[in-house]
């Protein structure tokens, strides 16, 4: 049985599923009781896979043992393993005895041998106590008999023996000794390698977008200081998921197991035009009551998955989307996979093979059921399909009618080998070559998709379409979105618009690489101006993707390079905490791992009124946090931040306060943007607006496209925010950031869409090229390995498989910009509305969802 992986770690079981064997010459004997025991009695082997049982004097003992020692698990009387452990002990002649664990399903197969391993007659006691040392080598020892991928994996696991080695000593705690064998393992990758004591475990997967987007999401909550649990993050994402793949399907075909739960095992339904979707997210949970056996979860399973191929038998075709499958136990796999063929066939093969030894290849086939669904089935895999999951990918994928579609699965195929370390941990490793009917083995490398199509996005969720799920349908010849008319599009959002109280709105809709669309919606200033698709917005953080462009541009030119140090570049120190020795350099700075945090109340008092000079805050809400007047010179103000001796230096300033170094966390800074802008400026000796005007705005005839340094030109939308204690609409004063790089930007939806399009198209406008080729690739290209909250990060730039995009939000600022880089298709919102205005935000992300629909209408 394999474990459901959650989604950090693999747990651990012991289930091993190998076929019996059969001795024709001796009659077999079902031992019944305790006085048939003698028949059994003798030395009985798991050839390969460390497990010893004796049988002498009425009583079983059961040790797990490797080339160095041997741990004695139990001691019982036939009456009480029997009881504990084990249902059925079987004698096949005189060779064999299969022992059948208690709700197992299968039974393993044990070998007649003369006597125990030399190791097992001083076994370890895990109730006694146990040194370091010992602990270590028994781990190595294990590992160096059992585990069957070193080579695959490119670890040379005696050179690991001579590097950790020296570190073990007797005297060290278990947090240490934990630490170290969990280094020892880790180069691995492999999902079912595992440590675990009562304090903690560790695992090490081959990394997966969706488990580093989590990871990012928790840790760039350190921005508020606020500790999320990226399990919590990963069941938020999961919610996500089952929420877009139910907006696919018509209501009353929606159906899911478990009822009573948020995530799901199963969730299936039927689109409008008859496409089936069946998401199964493990092979393991298919009983109501969670801790059901393996053979009640094979029996609910079976009862199960004919429903569902009920309700799904009449479709055109069928989405058999398994890209969050964590695994769970093969013969759920193969039961589903019954499903889908008539043809007897098999449907994978596996052995054991480590130094130890390895076994007869076990054979397990699929097929035969009268009914089976040889429709179209585009199956959904990513790197997160893992363990029975994959099996049920492969026994799958050799199936005529089905493709394979998204991102390689994780590539961790073997069950588990569990063993109890002298201490009394447990640890688990894969010991098991699987492979299909061609003798194709897919261990580390995964189980490639036959259409390769991003399998995983963050703002696939926000916007519910699923690049995996359009491509099907397109296959199919369905509706791959909700079409809308341009005419339906502008009184929906007019209605929205006034719903959402919004004063002002402009949107572009771009289709094929051109502007399908662009008009504004509602009120530019208090006079009630009408808004247009010239109407200057400022943007905020959309600026980030100007600056990006700016900066890439000068990278390309060789002007300046991503990776040095960038203090040389500036006229003042950057004094980090001292534990963060890792220079900070420009590629830091535009992925947000540069260790600077916007911490309070130094960076809120870089907003001020560009009439007064008074702080924002401030001004409206009558407190006296900031200076009375605000100096707007940018040096003066991160000198002040960054510098040892200036006046808004504090730890809080750093990742370093969480332990974090320079390039180890993601935490998204506008005072970090504003250095990057900077440091470019004092390397060219020109100002940044200048760069920005010669690199973007002038070839891209962005005429209407500016910086918001001082008081804006009068055409410029005005702000609206609403009182925080009154609710009331008012026009915000004309303000200002003295890091106006990181959202001081003001621009039209046109000239935006000029950006865009030659952003996805790289760098062409109507087969003009307008922009560098080399700099919009690279700044479309992921740079950094630092776990990030979208898929990847680019110079300022999110990236989510093919969608490339960013958002900006102020006090009276909204706006989104959002473009595919396959389909040419885009969308840019700018608003003059409050963000924090639940029914405007509420509204804005409504209208979001009705211009990408328009943008992707035939």
């Amino acid at each position: 049985m394999k474990p459901i992986i959650n989604t950090l770690a693999c747990a651990i079981t012991v289930s091993l599923l190998v076929s019996g064997c059969n001795d024709n010459n001796k009659r077999s004997i079902l031992i019944t009781d305790h006085s048939q025991l003698n028949k059994a009695q003798g030395i009985w082997n798991k050839h390969a896979y460390g497990e010893v049982l004796s049988i002498a004097d009425g009583r079983i003992k059961h040790y797990e043992y490797n080339s160095y020692a041997c741990t004695q698990i139990s001691d019982n009387s036939y009456q009480d393993f029997m009881q504990n452990s084990v249902s059925q002990l079987h004698l096949m002649g005189s060779a064999f005895l299969a022992v059948k664990e208690k709700g197992s399903v299968h039974s393993d197969t044990l070998f007649k041998v003369t006597h125990l391993p030399e190791s097992c007659k001083t076994p370890i006691q895990t109730a006694q106590p146990s040194t370091p040392t010992q602990v270590f080598e028994y781990f190595w020892h294990a590992f160096n008999d059992y585990y069957a991928f070193f080579e695959l994996h490119s670890v040379d696991w005696q050179a690991q023996y001579v590097t950790y080695a020296p570190q073990i000593h007797d005297g060290m705690t278990d947090d240490e000794l934990f630490d170290v064998l969990s280094q020892m393992v880790s180069p691995l990758q492999d999902a079912h390698v595992s440590i675990k004591n009562d304090a903690k475990s560790f695992t090490s997967m081959k990394p997966a977008p969706a488990l580093r987007s989590a990871h990012g999401k928790a840790r760039s909550y350190l921005r508020f200081g606020l500790h999320i649990n990226t399990m919590d993050v990963l069941n938020d994402m999961l919610d996500d998921y089952q929420d877009t793949t139910a907006s696919y399907v018509t209501t009353e075909s929606l159906k899911s197991f478990p009822h009573e739960t948020d995530i799901k095992t199963l969730i299936w339904g039927i689109t409008p035009d008859n496409v089936g979707i069946l998401v199964i997210n493990n092979m393991a949970q298919y009983h109501s009551d969670p801790n059901a056996t393996e053979q009640q979860q094979y029996t609910a399973a079976q009862a199960l998955i004919d429903k569902v191929m009920g309700d799904l038998k009449d479709t055109d075709g069928l989405i058999l989307d398994i890209r969050n499958n964590l695994g769970g136990d093969d013969i759920i796999a193969t039961t589903i996979a019954n499903r889908f063929t008539n043809k007897r066939q098999m449907a994978y093969k596996k052995q054991a093979i480590n130094r130890a030894g390895r076994t007869t290849p076990s054979v397990f086939l699929i097929g035969g059921k009268n009914e089976a669904y040889t429709k179209p089935v585009y199956m959904l895999t990513s790197q997160v399909t893992v363990s029975a999951g994959e099996v049920f990918a492969m026994a799958m994928k050799q199936l005529p009618h089905v493709t394979q579609i998204g991102e390689e699965t994780s590539g961790a195929f073997s069950d588990i080998l569990s063993f109890t370390l002298p201490n009394g941990w447990e640890i688990g490793l894969s010991n098991e070559v699987y492979s299909n009917a061609k003798g194709e083995s897919f261990e580390r490398t995964g189980l490639q998709p036959d259409v390769h199509i991003s399998a995983y996005s963050s703002l696939e969720n926000e916007i519910q379409r699923f690049a995996t799920y359009d491509y099907a349908l397109e296959m199919m010849g369905k509706k791959t979105s909700p079409q809308i008319s341009v005419s339906e599009f502008e009184q929906q959002v007019k209605k929205h618009v006034e719903q959402g109280v919004i004063p002002g709105l402009a949107v572009a809709v771009i289709n094929n690489g051109q502007v399908k669309y662009a008009n504004g919606f509602g009120i530019a200033d208090e006079q009630n101006t009408p808004v247009n698709a010239d109407t200057p917005f400022y943007i905020a953080s959309v600026s980030k993707a100007l600056v990006g462009a700016t900066l890439a541009h000068a990278v390309t030119e060789q002007t300046i390079s991503l990776d040095d140090n960038i203090a040389p570049l500036l006229p003042f120190a950057i004094d980090v905490i001292p534990a963060q020795k890792t220079p900070v350099t420009l590629r830091h700075l535009i992925t947000h791992t540069s260790g600077i945090i916007d911490a309070t109340p130094a960076y809120l008092c870089a907003y001020y009124i560009h009439e007064t000079k008074q702080n924002i805050s401030d001004a409206m809400m009558g407190t006296n946090t900031c200076d009375e007047q605000i100096n707007p010179d940018l040096q003066r103000y991160l000198s002040d931040y960054l510098n040892l001796d200036g006046r808004h230096y504090q730890s809080a300033n750093f990742t370093s306060q969480y332990g974090y170094n320079t390039g180890e966390v993601y935490i998204y800074s506008n005072i970090a943007t504003a250095v990057a802008a900077y440091a470019l400026e004092q390397k060219r000796n020109t100002p940044f607006v200048e760069l920005a005007q010669n690199y973007i705005f002038t070839p891209l005839n962005m005429n209407n496209s500016t910086w918001g340094i001082g008081k804006p030109a009068n055409n410029v939308a005005t702000r609206f925010v609403h009182h925080p204690q009154t609710g009331e609409r008012m026009a915000m004063p004309s303000y200002g950031a003295i890091t106006y790089a990181d959202g001081s930007a003001i621009s039209t939806v046109n000239d935006l869409s000029r950006f865009l399009i030659a952003s996805m198209n790289n760098g062409k406008i109507d087969q003009q090229q307008v922009l560098s080729e080399a700099a919009v690739k690279a700044m479309l290209t992921p740079q950094t390995i630092t776990p990030v909250p979208s898929r990847d990060i680019g110079y300022f730039w999110e990236l989510d498989g093919d969608f490339i995009h960013h958002d900006g939000s102020d006090p009276g600022v909204m706006s989104r910009m959002i473009g595919n880089v396959k389909t040419q298709n885009g969308v840019i919102l700018l608003s003059n509305g409050d963000d924090n205005h639940e029914p405007n935000a509420l509204a804005l992300n409504t209208i979001l969802h009705l211009a990408l629909q328009l943008a992707n209408s035939k």
